[in-house]
């Protein structure tokens, strides 16, 4: 029989730790890919759609330190992260051909599985068993926050990696005091800091309690009588040891100096997301760190949504209670877990990523515990078959009960905003869009791709800071504005048309004509509507909406040998009201005003359900001249639809 005394593993259980990887890695590749294709609205769509603006302008403006995040009026230039990751996204995308949400995506997950190794390592440098190590990794494989968070696009991941490995550089330069370790700890940290200082935080506290520690004996030594005082070479160590821990927060505090710099230089944004003014905002208030309500949200979140069944946090204390093994490991890392919503609890109140900071350390603690307790030989069988199978379990039903429903393709949102398919379709790339109600959420400003005055606080347009940001923008470039109603002052003040081109998008006058002609070959202005028309997304297609009784002209300046509309009503069948159909009428009507009728259909969508299905409608036009082609909804008699439409208008 193998030898097992002292924990040694026997080949039985790491051929089955190793089948559980496999497993467990075939099973996250799946999960994990799952709404691959999808927008990125999914979660948090605020944030993911900041990193993409950002990498998507880095892709036509270039690779700037100074990179463009253009939602709040020139200077384009408001940086958070230094852009690492958006570099990284952009590069890919270029060079792949891959498309710009899907290379976020992808390089998240990259990072997700380079962050595995990193922790597969930082395990051995505890001299663990390469088989035991492995049980972390399928912890981390498993985990729900692991599996959708790092298949969005976001940074966490990078940031996670980058301080994971500066963690492993700081625990090997602790043993040996290699310069080589210490250069590259130092970037990678430096990196980590300037990329997320938030999650270099977490991750630095097991490093501030050892050398917390360390410090201690120190002084202990300093004071007590009749003892050896600690060597000159030690105190040498202690330092290098404190600058480590220190140089990679001097290069994060350059990096915020720098990007408070350039947020300063924008009127919109110098007053709230400099460093200085989120303080609060990161951190959070007295009162929210003391409520249990805010805590519950924070620990729902990140315990029974991110990990699983609530009872799989008993798995540590097995190891105060049977075992000597790992117990400083645990305990560093169960304050580690604490110390992200504890020092920025407003940020994990409110943000359900940030839980990918410090929920490994959740599981590095559950999976020592495990390996703790196999070391015992007592309860080998028990945590080796027991306590691992339970934890895959209670994450994977976690995750499909939760976040798996959330990125799947049936439930998750598959298509842009409609509002910005118009703008992107409407306006010149160079035009900017006025955006109120929407706070400084992106989300328009990238699917449209365009720049973006986002009035956040709905300044009135006298305010200096408004006037600033459309002068320094330059007002002629701003062409539409999106706002839930209309406003006569800035109607006026911008050339807007009165009436919304599609339900809060109001364009510049001269836009206005030209984009019914450009989709509908319509001219709005010859034609006839008692309500304003407007343009619509419905069953997967812009339509032209107008009510019914309406007249919409198709001018001909030279002759067209066939036309192709679609056609149809706008029904509610809840609507006990409605009696009546309506007739849709194609008529030509020549210079010298001859009209001839070339088609007639009756829509009644009450008897009939074929017609409330948009119909197809197609009219020859060889024998006729120029002139005007005449698309007429006429109501029966009684109530009828309110709104009837034409689309995909074709002149051949």
């Amino acid at each position: 029989m193998p030898n097992t005394e002292h924990g040694k593993s026997e080949p039985s259980a790491a051929k089955y730790i190793y089948t559980l990887l496999a497993i467990c890695f075939v099973a996250n590749s799946v999960f994990i890919s799952v709404g691959f294709r999808n927008t990125i609205l999914d979660y948090h769509g605020f944030r993911q759609t900041q990193t993409a603006i950002s990498s998507y302008y880095t892709i036509k403006e270039g690779y700037r330190l100074a990179y463009e995040t253009p939602v709040l009026g020139k200077p384009w230039s408001i940086p958070f992260e230094f852009p690492l990751y958006q570099w990284i996204v952009a590069f890919l995308s270029q060079a792949s051909n891959i498309k710009l949400e899907q290379s976020g995506r992808l390089v998240s997950m990259i990072f997700f599985y380079l962050s595995l190794l990193a922790i597969f390592h930082i395990l051995r440098s505890l001299s663990i068993e390469r088989e035991y190590c492995c049980i972390s990794i399928v912890m981390m494989l498993c985990c729900p926050v692991y599996i959708f968070w790092s298949r969005t696009f976001m940074i966490e991941s990078l940031a996670v990696f980058l301080s994971l490995i500066y963690l492993l550089c700081f625990m090997k330069f602790y043993k040996n005091r290699k310069i080589h370790l210490f250069v590259i700890g130092a970037l990678f940290g430096g990196l980590a800091a300037a990329v997320k200082i938030t999650t270099l935080i977490v991750v630095t506290v097991p490093i501030i309690a050892i050398l917390s520690n360390d410090w201690l004996s120190l002084l202990q030594g300093l004071l007590r009588k009749n003892s050896n005082n600690p060597s000159l070479n030690r105190f040498q160590n202690e330092f290098k040891y404190a600058m480590l821990l220190v140089v990679p927060y001097l290069m994060g505090l350059m990096w915020t100096r720098f990007a408070d710099f350039h947020k300063s230089l924008n009127p919109l944004a110098r007053d709230f997301i400099t460093s200085t003014h989120l303080i609060e905002w990161n951190f959070g208030t007295w009162s929210q760190k003391l409520s249990l309500d805010c805590w519950e949200k924070i620990m729902v979140g990140d315990v029974i949504h991110g990990i699983g069944y609530p009872a799989i946090l008993i798995i540590p204390l097995f190891v105060f209670i049977t075992s000597s093994y790992y117990i400083c490991a645990v305990i560093f890392s169960l304050i580690a877990y604490l110390s992200g919503p504890i020092i920025f609890t407003n940020l994990y109140y409110t943000h359900r990523y940030y839980c990918y900071a410090n929920s490994l350390f959740l599981i590095l603690a559950i999976s020592l515990s495990i390996i703790a307790l196999i070391k015992t030989n007592k309860m080998k069988k028990f945590a080796l078959y027991g306590l691992i199978p339970f934890c895959i379990i209670t994450m994977i039903y976690s995750y499909l009960s939760h976040y798996y429903m959330i990125q799947s393709p049936t439930n998750g949102i598959s298509r842009p905003p409609v509002e910005c398919l118009l703008i992107r379709a409407v306006t010149a790339p160079d035009d900017v869009v006025l955006i109120y109600g929407e706070d400084w959420n992106p989300t328009i400003p990238f699917y449209a791709e365009r720049r973006a005055v986002m009035n956040r606080s709905n300044l009135p347009l006298s305010d200096p800071r408004f006037q600033e940001s459309i002068r320094t923008t330059g007002k002629e470039r701003i062409s539409v504005m999106v706002k839930d109603s209309r406003d006569e002052g800035l109607n006026a003040f911008f050339s807007f048309h009165p009436d919304p081109v599609m339900t809060c998008v109001y364009l510049r006058k001269d836009l206005y004509k030209s984009v019914f002609m450009r989709m509908f070959h319509v001219d709005v202005e010859q034609s006839s509507s008692a309500l304003p028309v407007k343009i619509s997304f419905w069953n997967r297609r812009f339509r032209l909406f107008s009510a019914t009784g309406s007249t919409m002209v198709v001018p001909l300046p030279a002759p067209v040998s066939k036309l192709r509309a679609q056609f149809g009503v706008l029904f509610d069948p809840r609507d006990a009201e409605i009696l009546a159909g309506v007739d849709f009428v194609i008529a030509h009507e020549s210079h010298d005003g001859v009209r001839t009728e070339l088609s007639r259909t009756h829509l009644d969508p009450v008897r009939s359900e074929a017609d409330r299905e948009v119909r197809n409608a197609e009219v020859e036009l060889a024998k006729r001249g120029a002139g005007k082609i005449l698309l007429e909804t006429v109501p029966g008699a009684g109530k009828t639809c309110k709104w009837s439409f034409w689309s995909d208008i074709e002149l051949n």
